[in-house]
């Protein structure tokens, strides 16, 4: 009568686990995730502007090594960023594809404004043009079948992801948690005397002692602020970030169209944030259109 090798029943009984293992434990890691999201307003209007962020970095290092991966990061950075905001979409209400008439119109003057503003900013400093060849202005030379598969997969990425991380993140979350500038410069405080070295010095100042004292704003200011509310404070600040994701001769037509879509967001607020979502996602596309029509590289 043989006995049976060591182990030999929990080999068996691994086996036979290990099928509905792996699920499991990627369904209680993502349930872990979506309650990490659901925890504060801040994580599901951010997470996915910062997704975006970082597949823009990679296909920044990716097509220096090959122009060929351009198509398939653009299309996976599209899909990504849209599937966590589809997944997340019980979190930002606000967050839909609702249309306003004022959309087409507005969109019209705001490609056409950012067009003249960019040409004016680059015949005036000269300096602000691209000190190396534009990547898609070089595909379209040299390699012109490669390059309308890039260009799509660019058009892609920047009619659907781009506008609703943007507005989310700019004419939502920060345009109402920096709605005051009071409590904006309260906020910066706090956050600059959790910093090392400098903290602790701001905390030994009068201003220091009073942002350690007060409690957290931006979360209070962002419940207490309704959606598409205007302020000076939190339409710049908004308008400022939205222009630092551009360059810089494009900050004039980022400012114009900043400022527009907030006070669109004002008008059309009952609708949420579907008009600005539309009138963002269009004037991308126009501007696409424009550049393959007329070759403007430098604004692709």
């Amino acid at each position: 009568m043989s006995t049976p090798a060591p182990h030999e029943d929990s080999l068996e009984e691994s086996s036979e686990q290990e099928p509905g293992t792996r699920p499991e434990t990627e369904s209680r890691g993502l349930a872990r995730f979506d309650q990490w999201a659901a925890s504060d307003h801040f994580f599901p209007r951010s997470a996915p502007w910062c997704l975006y962020l970082l597949f823009l970095t990679a296909v920044t290092y990716g097509r220096e090594s090959s122009a060929l991966l351009t198509i398939p990061l653009k299309l996976l950075q599209a899909g990504c960023v849209c599937g966590l905001i589809w997944r997340w979409r019980s979190l930002v209400p606000e967050l839909n594809w609702k249309f306003h008439w004022s959309v087409i119109p507005v969109s019209a003057g705001l490609t056409w404004g950012w067009i003249f503003l960019h040409h004016q900013m680059a015949s005036r400093f000269t300096v602000l043009a691209d000190s190396e060849p534009n990547f898609y202005a070089t595909l379209s030379e040299t390699r012109p079948a490669l390059f309308w598969p890039a260009a799509v997969a660019h058009l892609v990425a920047m009619c659907t992801a781009v506008p609703m991380i943007e507005e989310t993140f700019n004419r939502s979350l920060l345009q109402r948690c920096l709605s005051s500038g009071q409590a904006t410069w309260l906020g910066f405080l706090q956050f600059l005397i959790d910093l090392p070295l400098i903290g602790s010095w701001i905390e030994r100042t009068s201003a220091g002692v009073g942002a350690k004292k007060h409690g957290a704003v931006f979360g209070p200011q962002f419940l207490q602020t309704p959606l598409g509310q205007l302020s000076v404070s939190g339409v710049t600040a908004s308008t400022a970030v939205f222009c630092l994701a551009h360059a810089v001769r494009d900050w004039p037509g980022a400012v114009l169209c900043g400022v527009t879509w907030c006070i669109m967001l004002n008008r059309t607020r009952h609708l949420g944030l579907g008009p600005v979502v539309w009138s963002h996602a269009l004037v991308n596309l126009l501007l696409w259109i424009y550049v393959i029509s007329f070759r403007d590289w430098q604004l692709l």
